[in-house]
């Protein structure tokens, strides 16, 4: 039986609830006994409590870029997922590159290999070194040195139940662990209920610093060309949050003719492709993506489309987050 948003509900959903969380803490079990395993450098890991869009990759990119202002060497981890670039890479991984070319990218399926892989490749080299992993709290085989977690300020803890009945990969009180947690999409939310929910943060996760972000639309760019206010676009996405595009070029004053919305890494068919063409033709309007979808295009593809960026933007608690890194990086506690 199917429940409200996809989960599974009923006592079907409880039981396979109950499993989850069992085999989540055999897991975790299995990994205490055996040891975490450890990096030869500081490991940062940029995660979240519920699946799906979050904001790790921006908040990952925010991150790297401000370790290597820093002067810190830094490699990213993350996961290939589901291979939809152009060679295996996955979209994550290729836009990490893309966007950090300072940094080194290592793509692996397993966050503790991939981290020790990254390791090794910073061991040779003058001053501090990090490795960040995209996506690594519940990765209880991998030692970190600091956690930091992203939850949606609207709704931090889904709809309290874990996978498959919600949105959950732990329970709440997993946030405990973390040093840094961060109420992302703050700006979707009005200030009061995000007051409320940085509190409730605040006592899931006493010793952490509590934080706030959002995800700032800054233009519609072809090229060295921005699209204008008021233009007529089309939105085309594969993405974990659908309707987020468009609403970032409504804020950007672009009107949105039609959007287009896929599941998260979908690589867009033939089919796909020329619908969504024919409809910016027919709205007398520019094709917009994501940057995270346009690192799946062809070159082709690519030259006729419009790619929004957007920025990661802090609300509150930006300078702790900073210290923290800072001496993560230089051998410090967070």
């Amino acid at each position: 039986m199917a429940a409200r948003e996809g989960f599974v509900g009923g006592w079907g959903g409880y039981a396979l609830e109950r499993l989850y969380l069992l085999g989540q803490r055999w897991q975790a079990r299995r990994a205490l006994r055996r040891g975490p395993a450890r990096a030869s450098v500081p490991v940062i890991s940029i995660g979240n409590l519920v699946v799906g869009g979050t904001g790790k990759t921006p908040c990952t990119i925010w991150s790297a870029a401000c370790l290597l202002e820093l002067g810190v060497r830094v490699a990213v981890v993350a996961r290939p997922v589901g291979g939809s670039v152009p060679g295996g890479a996955g979209d994550e991984v290729a836009l990490l590159a893309e966007r950090l070319p300072g940094a080194r990218v290592v793509a692996a399926r397993v966050k503790s290999e991939g981290a020790l892989e990254a390791a090794r490749t910073l061991r040779e080299g003058p001053g501090p070194a990090v490795v960040i992993v995209d996506d690594g709290f519940s990765h209880h085989a991998l030692a970190r040195d600091l956690d930091i977690v992203l939850v949606d300020a609207a709704r931090p803890i889904g709809n309290g139940h874990l996978l498959p009945r919600g949105l959950l990969r732990e329970p709440p009180t997993a946030l405990a662990r973390a040093q840094v947690v961060i109420a992302t999409r703050s700006d979707r939310v009005p200030p009061e209920r995000l007051a409320e929910t940085l509190l409730a943060l605040e006592r899931l996760a006493p010793e952490a610093l509590v934080a706030a972000a959002r995800l700032e639309p800054l233009g519609v760019v072809d090229g060295a060309e921005v699209t204008q206010r008021g233009s007529n676009v089309v939105c085309l996405s594969g993405l974990a949050r659908a309707g987020e595009l468009a609403a970032s070029a409504r804020v950007l004053g672009l009107s949105v003719g039609a959007d287009l919305c896929y599941p998260d890494h979908h690589r867009f068919s033939a089919a796909e492709w020329r619908r969504a063409e024919a409809l910016a033709r027919q709205a007398d309007g520019g094709l917009v993506v994501s940057a995270k979808d346009a690192v799946r295009l062809t070159p082709d593809q690519r030259a006729r489309v419009r790619v929004l960026e957007v920025a990661w933007r802090f609300v509150r608690g930006e300078e702790g987050v900073r210290d923290r890194l800072r001496a993560v990086a230089h051998g410090g506690t967070p």
